[in-house]
């Protein structure tokens, strides 16, 4: 059976590859309009407006995405804009067009001037060797430049470095309750994730006093991850 693939007077199946592209390129970037507009939500704190506490919560109940993912959607949008808007007639691969890109250069935000030249710095050579540019590229360029600002000068020495003194950073006890927590995680997805539970004729009463559990030690690990992030900065 033969089916036609068109979208919007495009023939996918047909159509040459610039007309394809100009097809793809809003899609890949859909990123960056999603990140966008969660970031004003999250920002102007409108959740509240549609009856949620959290922006958490809202992301999960209202567009069915953990708050993880509403994050990195929210760093790609503004890596995005740091490194330019594209106009339809710029080339593939000139901008930032897909959030695997976008994930690699968050952590650079905080430093837009070395995140742009991350990305120039990439674009230049996969242009040169022919290939795309893809999220290892840009993994590859940061590690090339982390060892050109590590290495000493040629015919120096580097000081020894100090040996660093014991630190405690958080209580033993807690450390040894997150690490069961992710092997407990770890091991569910292993079993299936949700499929461990779905349509196994679980009484009512086990699935409730569950799903308030699981409500409960999800707002508290999201505390938790937020704690953390605020003191990473």
């Amino acid at each position: 059976m033969s089916h036609q693939i068109a979208y919007a007077d495009v023939d996918l199946r047909n159509a040459p590859l610039r007309d394809i592209e100009n097809y793809l390129r809003p899609r890949l970037r859909a990123f960056m309009e999603a990140g966008l507009a969660l970031m004003a939500i999250r920002e102007r704190r409108l959740f509240i407006q549609a009856g949620f506490d959290t922006f958490e919560a809202y992301c999960k109940e209202r567009w069915q995405i953990e708050a993880n993912y509403a994050r990195r959607l929210c760093d790609a949008a503004q890596v995005a804009a740091i490194t330019g808007s594209p106009s339809t007639n710029v080339p593939i691969g000139t901008f930032v067009e897909t959030e695997s890109q976008a994930r690699e250069l968050a952590p650079l935000l905080g430093r837009p001037d070395e995140l742009r030249e991350v990305w120039r710095e990439t674009v230049e050579r996969t242009e040169q060797a022919g290939q795309p540019v893809t999220a290892a590229a840009i993994k590859q360029t940061i590690r090339e430049r982390e060892a050109r600002n590590s290495a000493p000068p040629p015919g120096r020495t580097p000081p020894p470095r100090p040996v660093p003194q014991p630190v405690t950073v958080i209580p033993a006890d807690a450390h040894r309750v997150f690490l069961m927590l992710t092997q407990a995680a770890q091991e569910v997805r292993a079993l299936g994730g949700p499929a461990v539970i779905a349509g196994k004729s679980i009484p009512h009463a086990v699935l409730k006093e569950w799903a308030d559990g699981f409500d409960d030690a999800a707002a508290l690990a999201a505390e938790l991850a937020e704690a953390c992030r605020d003191e990473l900065g």
